[in-house]
C-alpha cells in the first residue's frame, strides 16, 4: 500500500512539474511569459483557458459564494482570434482598442466571431 502512494505521489508531482514548465508545450508560466512581455495576441486558446481557471480558481478560493462559468472551447478561441486579429499585445493596446470601439466599432475585427461564442 505504502509503495502505491509513494508512486502516485511521484507520479503527481512529475506531471504537475511538466505542466508548470511548460514541457506539454502550454502552461500557465508560458501564458504568464507573452502578457508580461507584451505578446498578448501570442496566446493560444489553450493559454487563454488556462489563465482563466487559475483567474477564476483563485477568485472562487478567496471569496466565499464566487462562482464562474469557465471558457469554452470556442470562447478561448474566438478571444485568441480577436486578440491575433486586432494586434493587442499591451495595455496601451487596450486603452487604444477601447477609444477605437467608442469612435468608430465597424473598424475592429472578429467582433461577430467573439459575440457568437
Amino acid at each position: 500500500m505504502q509503495t502505491g502512494k509513494v508512486r502516485f505521489c511521484a507520479l503527481a508531482t512529475m506531471t504537475l512539474g511538466l505542466g508548470l514548465t511548460g514541457c506539454f508545450g502550454e502552461s500557465i508560466l508560458s501564458a504568464g511569459a507573452k502578457v508580461a512581455g507584451g505578446q498578448i495576441s501570442e496566446l493560444t486558446a489553450n493559454e487563454i483557458k488556462i489563465l482563466n481557471e487559475t483567474v477564476v480558481g483563485l477568485l472562487a478560493s478567496t471569496n466565499p459564494g464566487f462562482t464562474a462559468e469557465p471558457l469554452t472551447d470556442a470562447q478561448a478561441s474566438a478571444i485568441s482570434s480577436f486578440f491575433k486579429a486586432n494586434d493587442l499585445n499591451t495595455i496601451e493596446d487596450f486603452e487604444q482598442l477601447q477609444q477605437t470601439a467608442e469612435s468608430n466599432p465597424d473598424s475592429l475585427e472578429g467582433l461577430d466571431e467573439l459575440a457568437a461564442a
